[in-house]
């Protein structure tokens, strides 16, 4: 096998592993990014979840249903519900309900 061809070898990572790299990132970001951006997040009280959504609709093509923004974000359609719902409340987005009931 040529250096650099994994075809054929496992690349399964422990999540142990993966979890302690995740976690230096976060460290890395907090000691090195601009602490405008975090003190900016606090004061709008804004989850990851929030803020990786809005990063999605910042220029969407097309409206998203909730299921789309769901799976954009990895999350459950109850709680992309939710997230969408607290979004429109504080007037972060605008939204527009629509029933697949045809009624």
């Amino acid at each position: 096998m040529a250096a650099g061809d994994e075809r054929g070898t496992d690349t399964t990572i422990p999540i142990s592993s993966l979890a302690t790299d995740l976690y230096a990132v976060v460290v890395h970001m907090n000691k090195n990014c601009n602490s405008d951006l975090f003190a900016a997040v606090g004061e709008l009280e804004l989850t990851l979840t929030q803020i990786k959504l809005l990063h999605f609709l910042e220029e969407p093509t097309a409206a998203l249903t909730l299921k789309e923004a769901a799976e954009l974000v990895h999350i459950s359609l109850p709680a992309a519900s939710r997230t969408v719902d607290d979004l429109v409340r504080r007037g972060f987005v605008s939204g527009t309900r629509t029933s697949t009931t045809g009624a």
